[in-house]
């Protein structure tokens, strides 16, 4: 049977006018990292790992590549695990899907239809990354941009309005 680990961690936003930025990064992406280095190890129940979800957990936009090595190099074949991440302009957002244009095809025709049609390359993306490690191996990323965030996520910056993603 399968096994899933689901990793309620607290979860901070950054804001635009935050005094201590990369405080915030590095809290968010140590407590993501210590439940990637739980699954590395894979002691006890979690050796059969199938699903690692973080429900709530924001990966920061920096530490994607770690993460990313992390898994590929070191979760055993078969797993899926999702991860939020930190809100990133749309541009951003479009050259990380480019990376994995093999598993985000229709993604990016949506993205690229949306950004012809205006001057959106900084509007802000809340997206989530699907990293998938095959039983041969090789690791596939899907992304997805959140279709609609909810009011706190956009009350909290007013000026600010997020992307909002179309391909499910």
């Amino acid at each position: 049977h399968l096994h899933c680990l689901i990793c309620q961690i607290p979860n901070e936003i950054r804001l635009d006018n935050e005094a201590d930025f990369q405080s915030v990064t590095q809290r968010k992406w140590q407590r993501i990292r210590s439940v990637l280095e739980l699954i590395t190890t894979a002691e006890s129940n979690l050796k059969k790992i199938h699903f690692l979800l973080f429900p709530e957990g924001t990966l920061p936009f920096d530490h994607f590549d770690q993460a990313l090595t992390m898994i590929s190099k070191s979760f055993p074949n078969n797993t899926v695990t999702m991860l939020g991440l930190e809100v990133l302009p749309l541009i951003s957002f479009s050259d990380l899907a480019r990376r994995f244009v093999a598993d985000n095809e229709e993604l990016l025709q949506s993205v690229d239809n949306d950004r012809q049609s205006g001057d959106i390359d900084a509007l802000q993306v809340n997206s989530t990354a699907t990293i998938v490690k095959e039983s041969s191996g090789k690791v596939r990323v899907f992304l997805q941009a959140k279709s609609h965030p909810c009011y706190h996520e956009e009350a909290m910056e007013p000026h600010r309005d997020l992307y909002h993603g179309k391909v499910f």
